[in-house]
């Protein structure tokens, strides 16, 4: 079976970025295309932490309107109890609505 060789990405930069991306991968005795692949991965997950962060947000914010709704809906519930009842004592006693 062939081994997957991966994809590859491509950027255009100007020539004096080019030079000190080259610097830099030499600096630290590596390829530029390892420099790369470090750049990309501390990238990537920089945008999964805040994926994460913003999925927690969400969660949150729905939890607390899920709340307040449930709230809202208790203090309908309890509206219409009060309501009925005071309608069937009101026919109980004559008073009719």
């Amino acid at each position: 079976m062939a081994r997957d060789k991966g994809k590859t990405l491509q950027a255009r930069v100007d020539a004096e970025y080019a030079q000190r991306f080259a610097v830099l991968a030499a600096a630290k005795g590596i390829s530029e295309s390892a420099l790369v692949r470090l750049a990309t991965d501390k990238v990537l997950a920089e945008a999964e932490g805040q994926i994460d962060a913003l999925k927690a947000e969400v969660r949150a914010r729905l939890r607390a309107n899920e709340e307040k709704s449930l709230a809202e809906l208790d203090s309908l519930a309890d509206f219409v109890s009060r309501n009925v009842s005071a309608e069937e004592q009101s026919q109980r006693s004559g008073g009719g609505v």
